[in-house]
């Protein structure tokens, strides 16, 4: 009995010691005060909103989808391209939305798509490559896909997983003109239509940064701080608006999508990196996010009362067993506690042993000597 009792109580110590733990799995996800990520039409966070969808049936959701898009699009909003910076801004630096997707869902993200306001947009890039990474599967386009205004579908020769969201997209734009900006979005979330002008404003004022709705410090996975990463939260982002809050992260995260200047982005670290292994190929926020360190590309959280986590809306088909999440592109699903953390710490050795790097268990940083 004694046994048995001490045994709890070292489960105990080591489940306090998790950080899903002491944020809790899900809530664990949102590192704002709970007050600050709640959506105006039904008082949910983005962490609540994840566990209700997750147990919805899919005939359930897709009743209620259209409510969803058109509760997304009326949104209450500025315009904040009204702002003489801003539309400047646009008029130098054409705004692309890019997002890539699976053959299982590529149906469905025409929904995303409906979600978005598309007088701030040049185009929406669709990027699919010829085959399926995962399991060699082709695409079926749909014609509503296909025929949605805006809407460019590139076709890369080879998939290099979740990060073919953004490399092709960047990719294209630098041969159309180098001062893109391109926004990410995930295929499994609706945005409000805030969304796109609200990280435009943002970007305006910071043209040497990458901003987006989410993202996190390393210290959230229990990883060590590597020197590259040390500049990033020295710098101090501009506001577009007083009612903006702009928090430096490590790990900048897809699904709250991301404005990235397509200078800033090297896409040859990007596709280097992705092919390391399977860890690294399904870890493309903790790689794209290395590759901008490596450059010294400040990353910042965005928050305002017109846009932030809580704003964002996960769609059920999101929340299956092929959702990067769940382990999908793995040799085996993680348990949904260990969400990113395993795949992330075999990534950020990588990336870091590339880089010449020699991590230390003693140190608490590693020296920008030992980097190569």
């Amino acid at each position: 009995m004694g046994k048995f009792i001490f045994s709890l109580i070292i489960l105990g110590f080591l489940w306090i010691g998790s950080p899903y733990a002491r944020a809790g799995i899900l809530d664990g996800i949102i590192d704002e005060p709970i007050d600050k990520c709640i959506w105006t039409f039904d008082g949910l966070t983005y962490a609540s909103r994840f566990k209700k969808v997750s147990g919805q049936t899919e005939a359930a959701e897709q009743e209620s989808l259209k409510e969803t898009v058109q509760d997304l699009r009326n949104v209450k909003m500025r315009n904040a391209t009204t702002s003489p910076l801003v539309a400047d801004y646009i008029k130098k630096h054409p705004v692309y939305v890019s997002l890539t997707t699976s053959p299982a869902r590529v149906d469905k993200i025409i929904n995303v798509l409906k979600t978005l306001d598309l007088s701030v947009i040049e185009e929406i890039i669709v990027a699919l490559p010829e085959r399926f990474g995962r399991d060699g599967s082709t695409y079926t386009i749909p014609d509503e896909l296909a025929h949605f205004p805006k809407v460019k579908i590139l076709r890369p020769a080879f998939d290099i997983g979740p990060a073919t969201k953004l490399v092709p997209a960047v990719e294209y734009v630098k041969q159309k003109e180098n001062n893109g900006l391109v926004v990410t979005i995930d295929d499994d979330h609706g945005y409000p239509k805030t969304m796109l002008s609200e990280l435009i404003s943002a970007a305006a004022v910071n043209p040497g940064a990458v901003v987006g709705g989410s993202g996190q410090r390393l210290t959230f996975w229990n990883l060590k701080k590597a020197s590259v990463f040390d500049a990033n939260l020295k710098y101090t982002g501009k506001k577009p608006y007083d009612d903006v809050r702009l928090t430096p992260v490590d790990v900048i995260e897809g699904f709250g999508a991301i404005a990235y200047p397509s200078e800033l982005v090297d896409t040859d670290l990007i596709r280097r990196w992705s092919a390391m292994s399977k860890e690294a190929k399904t870890s493309d926020d903790m790689v794209i996010s290395m590759s901008l360190a490596v450059h010294s590309v400040p990353r910042f959280r965005f928050h305002s009362p017109y846009y932030s986590l809580g704003e964002i809306i996960p769609f059920h088909y999101g929340t299956g067993a092929d959702a990067l999440h769940r382990g999908a592109g793995l040799d085996k699903p993680m348990l949904a506690m260990h969400f990113n953390k395993s795949k992330y710490e075999v990534t950020y050795e990588e990336v870091l042993r590339d880089l010449g790097c020699r991590p230390s268990l003693s140190d608490d940083f590693i020296s920008l000597f030992s980097c190569n």
